[in-house]
């Protein structure tokens, strides 16, 4: 299988038409090359990570690790490897691909991504301290880097500590990225926190537009909905 055979579902990919590049790559002929095989892995994870489909992720971006010879793609897929084991409860095996990754992180991008990984990491296993140190790291490198706003923005907000903080970062965050379902639930989360019901409600029914299928976005929605 040649490598342009894959460029349709590459570009439905970049277009943001996942579920349309999601069957593009699962429709395709099992490719004849190990290159290809792994190009193929490569998109087929990232479709599955970008939809919230954790375990399906996995066997995909298991398989780029261990074919790929892009490094840079491996990298990446260490990253949505540990957010995929956090996801799915592993959280000693997102922690063992996050030690991998801190050997080989040289670049200020690849320190931002991998500081935003660990403190999303720490968060879901419940230190919330560590979790804010790290997205304070990100953002003394780069303090527009969205992730790690609204990754303590959201952190701040869970613990209820500094509200007109969390609210001004998520804002930032959502400024930034006006149309992208996290980064409202995490703002709407934020509001309801500080008690602007209305506000909180206008923004979460739009990042459950966004996001139907999303597990954490129908708790928050069905929490601030109810609370009249």
């Amino acid at each position: 299988m040649k490598e342009c055979d894959l460029s349709s579902g590459i570009k439905l990919y970049s277009e943001q038409k996942i579920q349309d590049a999601l069957t593009f790559f699962l429709s395709t002929p099992e490719p004849e090359t190990p290159e290809d095989a792994a190009e193929r892995a490569y998109y087929l994870g990232l479709c599955y990570t970008k939809m919230g489909l954790y375990e399906q992720a996995l066997e995909f971006l298991e398989q780029v690790i261990t074919a790929s010879s892009d490094d840079g793609q491996v990298f990446q897929c260490r990253l949505l490897l540990s957010l995929a084991y956090a996801k799915t409860g592993r959280i000693s095996l997102a922690e063992d691909e996050l030690r991998i990754l801190e050997q080989k992180s040289d670049t200020h991008s690849e320190k931002t991504e991998l500081y935003n990984a660990l403190g999303f990491v720490a968060f879901e296993r419940g230190d919330a301290a560590t979790a804010i140190e790290y997205y304070e790291k990100v953002l003394s490198i780069s303090p527009e880097n969205t992730t790690a706003l609204n990754g303590l923005g959201y952190v701040l907000a869970e613990t209820g500590e500094m509200l007109s903080r969390a609210l001004v970062l998520c804002r930032q965050a959502s400024d930034a990225k006006p149309d992208y379902g996290p980064y409202l639930d995490s703002l709407a989360w934020v509001y309801y926190k500080m008690h602007f019901t209305q506000e909180a409600q206008r923004v979460i029914k739009k990042a459950l537009e966004l996001m139907p299928d999303s597990e954490i976005v129908q708790k928050h929605y069905d929490a601030i909905m109810h609370d009249e």
